[in-house]
């Protein structure tokens, strides 16, 4: 996949471990992500993704358990070639500094349907059908 990186804070995407499902997403830029409310930040690379996938941007455990620190806003379409932003919720008690080259989220490049949509006067049931969450148990 191509990486640009769009300023000298950048830093490329990179993997912990060769199977790992997604690529580690850089802050090129230091910001508090205040307690109960949200932020932006900067990663200073835009991306390439192939046609017939897109980006999720998605939380880092770390962040999760030991922060509270969640991604929103994370879908990359293959035909987007801007700057990869992070959108970080702070959803704990306590100001948190994210600091320029934290790793602050991770990309996930994921194969999609492409295809139309039908309309039908009914769907073929299956075994779950119509129940929702909590429909298989605890």
């Amino acid at each position: 996949m191509q990486c640009v990186r769009l300023n000298d804070k950048a830093q490329l995407p990179t993997r912990a471990y060769h199977a790992d499902a997604g690529f580690d997403l850089y802050a090129a830029e230091s910001k508090w992500v205040l307690a109960r409310e949200s932020t932006t930040v900067s990663t200073g690379i835009a991306v390439a993704i192939p046609e017939g996938y897109y980006g999720r941007v998605a939380s880092r455990s770390g962040l999760s358990v030991r922060h509270n620190i969640e991604v929103g806003a994370g879908v990359i379409d293959a035909g987007y070639r801007g700057e990869i932003m992070v959108k970080l919720y702070n959803h704990g008690d306590d100001n948190v500094l994210v600091s320029e080259g934290d790793r602050i989220a991770q990309l996930v490049v994921t194969v999609i349907y492409t295809g139309g949509i039908q309309e039908v006067a009914a769907l073929q049931p299956q075994q779950r059908g119509v129940r929702g969450f909590g429909s298989s148990g605890k």
